[in-house]
């Protein structure tokens, strides 16, 4: 029973150094359905985003936003929609003038910020393992009109 405890930790802590098979690695760890990323953003909220005043789109799958949250401050919830969330995307920079929006770069999946009526800021940037700040599929961008 005590061989299982590091396995444990490690799953817990640092799940991308679990030894899985490839298969099962890209479905749980690698791949945008994974939703790895996106659990490291939420709980990097609190001391990530400067305006609480703004709500936090998430352009990224429904089911994989539903996750995030689990994670996240209850103060510092994803609003979920369908990828890529433009609706909600511009309808809060409608009404506030601004607003925070996480996006998975997996193709057809988000919003591609640059094509967007809006200043595009990047403020954080989360990569998947294999990945590298330069190369980060998730990334945190505060939007503005």
């Amino acid at each position: 029973m005590l061989v299982f405890i590091p396995f444990v930790l490690t799953a817990y802590t640092d799940p991308a150094a679990l030894p899985l098979p490839e298969d099962v690695r890209c479905q749980h760890i690698t791949s945008h359905s994974a939703g790895y990323g996106l659990r490291e953003a939420v709980e990097s909220f609190p001391s990530t985003l400067a305006r609480a005043d703004l709500s936090v789109i998430g352009s990224v799958f429904p089911d994989s936003c539903r996750r995030a949250n689990f994670y996240a401050a209850s103060a510092h919830k994803l609003t979920c929609a369908d990828a890529p969330g433009l609706p909600q995307i511009e309808a809060a920079l409608n009404e506030r003038g601004a607003v925070y929006t996480l996006v998975d770069g997996a193709p057809l999946i988000s919003v591609a910020v640059n094509t967007l009526d809006a200043r595009a800021a990047l403020i954080a940037v989360y990569p998947r393992p294999g990945e590298n700040e330069a190369n980060a599929s998730v990334a945190l961008w505060l939007l503005e009109k």
